[in-house]
């Protein structure tokens, strides 16, 4: 038997045998099971990365050898995970710190499943990387002091993706 359609909640449920003789509807009954709580459960759980401030698929840059993650979760959960590795809350707290190793792109994987098994999932990306980027100027092709005769100069060059330029004091992506 199936109980269908019910929601999130507390619920009790009774169950009761008889035979074709009735034998067992009389009270005090004996073939009688009470499942005195049942939860239904269908919501994940609440995971939230907070340092960095994260969402699933984000990617993030760094040039640090140590990555440090701070995020919140329901008190319901029961397992937490990151990368296959379990890690215990303080209360809905939780920090992990992850080694950056290597150079480029490294995944990270946060598991938060809670007691009735509902899962939910953050997949992010950091990027370590350690080196300068590169800048070359192409356009004007001189160095050392440039004179125009225009209040108009075109700057051209090439650098790294992922590069943030400044041109007198102001940002370019």
């Amino acid at each position: 038997y199936a109980l269908l359609g019910m929601s999130d909640g507390t619920l009790s449920i009774y169950l009761r045998a008889w035979d074709r003789a009735n034998d067992g509807l009389e009270f005090p009954v004996m073939a009688s099971v009470t499942i005195d709580s049942v939860r239904i459960d269908t919501q994940p759980p609440a995971l939230d990365l907070v340092l960095p401030p994260l969402r699933d698929g984000d990617i993030y840059y760094t040039n640090q050898p140590v990555m440090v993650f701070q995020g919140s979760v329901d008190a319901s959960i029961v397992s937490l995970f990151v990368s296959g590795v379990p890690v215990t809350p303080t209360g809905s707290y939780f920090a992990y710190a992850a080694n950056l190793t290597t150079e480029g792109p490294q995944t990270f994987v946060f598991l938060a499943v809670d007691a009735a098994g509902n899962t939910r999932q953050i997949t992010v990306t950091v990027v370590r990387d350690t080196f300068k980027p590169t800048l070359i100027l192409t356009d004007p092709q001189v160095s050392g002091d440039i004179y125009v005769s225009s209040n108009f100069i075109q700057l051209r060059g090439i650098t790294d993706s992922n590069t943030n330029i400044s041109v007198a004091g102001v940002n370019y992506t």
